[in-house]
């Protein structure tokens, strides 16, 4: 089932920033933040002195329930993407999880600075803001290939006159290298598939995603 309560409550249920509001989410309004004048917000709906220690099936629990709030997914969804990892011939599972993951459409959306947030990337892919190699795709969840090329729909860059502004304020530095930036001409390359290595060192440091295979291995 899709999530559509406040986002700010999956980050405080995990305990680590999911990183669901863009730019918000590096600033002291994020409720995960601690400052001088506030401390940051336990889990929703418990008090830390009854907190129980989890057992090895709820630590693997929390670690798939982590990534799959991360990328905005449902569980079914999640669960076909462990799959299908599993049977590609190249690389662990864990790995090839992280490359499905990373070459969702609005994932890339979202890198490539075209989005605030994630929810703003898939918000903006349904509705048909951009296109794939010259055609118009609208499915957050398609899975980009290497050599594919990201861009925007005139009529939209017309009508919204707003992305401009923010197309030219992209960080290019911010870009993972697995993908290329054209500010000038408004679209985005899939050069390479997904670099597990730095998806992990980036956006995971904390992760042990070898406890979500096992979890998909009881």
């Amino acid at each position: 089932m899709k999530y559509t309560g406040p986002v700010c409550r999956l980050c405080r249920r995990e305990q680590t920033k999911l990183f669901l509001k863009g730019e918000r989410c590096y600033t002291e309004k994020c409720p995960m933040e601690f400052s001088k004048t506030k401390k940051s917000r336990g889990i929703p709906g418990t008090s830390g002195k009854f907190r129980r220690r989890l057992t090895d099936y709820g630590v693997q629990l929390r670690e798939k329930q982590k990534m799959k709030r991360y990328y905005l997914i449902t569980e079914k969804q999640f669960s076909n993407y462990v799959k299908k990892a599993a049977t590609i011939k190249e690389g662990t599972k864990s790995e090839n999880l992280f490359k499905l993951l990373e070459s969702r459409f609005d994932m890339i959306v979202f890198r490539l600075g075209f989005a605030r947030s994630k929810m703003h990337a898939r918000q903006m892919v349904t509705h048909g803001s951009f296109m794939i190699n010259k055609k118009k795709v609208d499915i957050p969840s398609y899975i980009l290939k290497t050599g594919d090329i990201i861009e925007f729909r005139k009529e939209v860059l017309e009508r919204q006159k707003n992305l401009e502004e923010m197309i030219q304020d992209i960080d290019p530095s911010k870009v993972p290298e697995w993908l290329t930036l054209n500010k000038d001409a408004k679209t985005g390359h899939l050069e390479e598939p997904p670099r597990p290595e730095e998806i992990k060192e980036k956006y995971f440091p904390t992760l042990k995603e070898n406890l979500i295979i096992e979890y998909y291995s009881r």
